[in-house]
């Protein structure tokens, strides 16, 4: 499928008409090594840099730049530490957790803070303000039992 996309993207006629890819480094047993190099955003997981030698957000996010294409928006979340992006024109950000009263339900918060990261770049937002709103619905996420009233 990424191979159609890529094609499409070479032969668009406007920049507009790009399609913008994603995918996630979640789990070290699946091995996403090769879609790197492929993405517009690449998501990364504590779990899956750590894996990789990263010690931190902020290490992963700048040693993944040397394998990702030019004008790629890198970003790692590292649970309670919060979250750290680096923007296509190399522009490093970080932002805080933004942690409930109480932690009830973690199960979907890295794909809530993904979703909303997303969401966000959609519509316009800088690196910088797309994850705060991430880290922020996550943390609300990690609040509460499922996604119901999610905002």
């Amino acid at each position: 499928m990424m191979e159609i996309v890529e094609e499409h993207n070479k032969n668009k006629t406007s920049p507009d008409d790009a399609i913008t890819m994603s995918t996630e480094s979640e789990k070290p047993k699946y091995n996403m090594d090769h879609l790197i190099p492929k993405v517009d955003v690449l998501f990364v997981s504590k779990e899956y840099a750590m894996s990789r030698g990263f010690s931190s957000a902020e290490e992963t996010v700048k040693g993944l730049l040397l394998r990702v294409k030019k004008g790629c928006t890198v970003l790692c979340t590292w649970g309670e530490q919060g979250a750290d992006g680096v923007s296509p024109d190399g522009e490093h950000f970080h932002c805080q957790a933004f942690p409930p009263e109480k932690v009830v339900d973690t199960l979907g918060a890295g794909d809530t803070f993904n979703a909303a990261v997303i969401w966000a770049l959609c519509r316009g937002a800088g690196l910088e303000e797309a994850l705060k709103l991430g880290c922020r619905i996550a943390g609300r996420k990690c609040g509460q039992f499922g996604y119901k009233d999610l905002h």
